[in-house]
């Protein structure tokens, strides 16, 4: 009762010292209210934890029978597989498997911001310019800029990736008259393949075709499948003319398949300009470009954001998941560490007569630590056989929120089973030596 009610007190304490962070690290406030529920629930888990060691004990007490305590002691060495085995094991379950979807979430979110996106997000800014688009002075300023020999490439958007924003229509399928078909299509202006470096596969770019773009269509591969023509450059549709195809690009997040894309040169629909700028980002080009901006459109409220952050930032909830995920592993960590010590502790002093009687005949340091050790690494191994499926179903669960899922290696099990094993031997290994390198008389002496 008294060890439950010191850590009540220093739980309470850690919580609010550790709520800041668990506030910065999900974003929000997270504030206890100490009404009627907040006492319920408390006396209810304070009750369990004081009482049920309690009710443990006179139950494990009643099933004692005098005569086998006043009778022959059953050797040490063949221990039941007993409830403090089964705690082990079941610790070490929930660890493999945080460890198992800490590992799996970090290789997914990985492979979501690193794998190819089918076109270049490098050294590029981000700047709104809806309502110069619609004055008419997106074209001057976008020649303006490109005076400056720090900038490579500019071009704009109705969106830019990575988004969730789409316009979708339905149009009839060329080949099939009776046909809807549901596209999604994009604005941008002319040099919006070359700005993003995006691979062209058939047909010519937009920038061919000069001033007489307007209304040009590139399609990606996916509205090529989708539109199932052999010849599809040249083909009419949406009041446009194909002119080429791309290859798919992952404009959107991993969470959905890329969509069959119409990219559609229309000026007057861009929202968002993008500046491909030279390998070196400096302050300096920022005001350049400030200053070349705000001289064609000076009532404009200058912000620029980078295109790699967006994606950084796209995945911010699964990033989340991780880094929490990782804490839990950490503390589940802390937890088997501890119950393996005190079951270690426990064991260690109930064999200690056992561990003397072999000492004496000869056994070995290493003959000891063994006999101690090899009966807690058959309970990770036990855990890890029993971990396995349920960590994979888990992470193959959280994957299926994935379009584009990365792989579930074996490695990530075999990781968390040498973790486990190497805390269980960092766990054990001091007080399992200590108890073999203990002299022999100590124990014995009284017998």
């Amino acid at each position: 009762f008294i060890i439950a009610l010191f850590a009540i007190v220093l739980s309470f304490i850690i919580i609010e010292q550790f709520r800041p962070l668990l506030n910065q690290l999900l974003e929000k406030q997270i504030f206890i209210t100490y009404g009627w529920k907040f006492i319920t629930g408390f006396i209810l888990v304070t009750s369990f934890i004081i009482f049920m060691p309690g009710f443990y004990i006179l139950y494990y007490l009643n099933r004692i029978s005098p005569v086998s305590i006043l009778g022959k002691e059953k050797m040490p060495g063949a221990s039941k597989f007993n409830f403090k085995k089964i705690l082990i094991i079941v610790q070490f379950i929930i660890f493999i498997v945080l460890v198992v979807g800490a590992v799996g979430i970090i290789k997914q979110l990985h492979y979501a911001m690193y794998s190819d996106l089918g076109f270049n997000i490098d050294n590029k800014l981000i700047i709104s310019v809806s309502e110069q688009a619609k004055s008419g002075k997106y074209q001057t300023i976008k020649d303006d800029l490109l005076k400056n020999p720090r900038i490579k490439n500019v071009s704009g958007a109705m969106w830019l990736p990575p988004s969730n924003n789409r316009m979708s229509f339905a149009q009839k399928n060329p080949k099939n008259e009776e046909e809807q078909i549901t596209m999604e299509a994009l604005f941008v202006d002319k040099d919006f393949i070359e700005t993003f470096d995006l691979e062209l596969t058939e047909g010519r770019s937009f920038k061919e075709f000069g001033s007489n773009a307007d209304w040009k269509i590139i399609i990606n591969q996916q509205a090529k499948t989708f539109l199932d023509i052999d010849n599809v450059v040249g083909t009419k549709i949406w009041g446009g003319e194909i002119v080429g195809v791309v290859n798919d690009c992952k404009f959107h997040s991993f969470h959905e398949k890329v969509p069959p894309l119409l990219i559609i040169v229309g000026n007057r629909m861009i929202n968002e300009m993008v500046i491909h700028y030279d390998n070196q980002f400096s302050l300096s080009l920022i005001e350049d470009i400030e200053n070349s901006i705000l001289d064609i459109s000076p009532e404009m409220q200058f912000n620029y954001k980078h295109l790699k952050d967006g994606f950084d930032n796209f995945y911010k909830e699964e990033q989340k998941q991780a880094v929490l995920i990782s804490i839990f592993s950490l503390i589940a960590i802390f937890i088997a560490s501890i119950g393996l010590l005190g079951l270690i502790i426990f064991t260690a002093k109930k064999q200690s007569k056992y561990i003397a009687i072999r000492k004496v005949n000869g056994a070995s340091i290493g003959n000891i630590l063994k006999l101690i050790a090899g009966d807690y690494i058959k309970l990770i191994i036990i855990a890890l056989i029993i971990a396995i499926p349920i960590a994979y179903y888990v992470l193959n669960r959280w994957l299926q929120n994935f379009a584009y899922q990365t792989s579930i290696d074996l490695w990530i099990f075999g990781l968390a089973g040498v973790l486990a094993l190497f805390i269980t031997m960092l766990t054990i290994s001091w007080y399992s030596y200590k108890a073999a390198c203990k002299n022999p008389v100590e124990s014995l002496r009284y017998e």
